[in-house]
């Protein structure tokens, strides 16, 4: 799964936040997905455990979700790990 990925459905889930059992389902998935890759690859960021807290709030913050994975993919191209997961 690729980083970039995760962050356009971010994107677009955080243009759409509106409720509903698919918006739920979207976001939910999104979250899932984003959290998996967070723990495949750093696993112990501290990115990583502020993603999950926000994921864990019953008001959550699509727009502080996404800048988490967008911060990770400036540290992914200086580090030119970006596109090869």
């Amino acid at each position: 799964m690729q980083l970039k990925r995760l962050i356009d459905e971010g994107e677009s889930i955080e243009k759409e936040s509106y409720g509903g059992d698919i918006f739920k389902e979207k976001s939910n998935s999104w979250m899932g997905d984003s959290i998996k890759y967070l723990r495949d690859n750093y696993p112990q960021s501290i990115l990583t455990n502020d993603f999950i807290s926000e994921s864990e709030k019953a008001d959550k913050n699509f727009h502080n979700m996404v800048a988490i994975l967008k911060g990770l993919k400036d540290v992914e191209a200086e580090l030119g790990l970006l596109d090869e997961k």
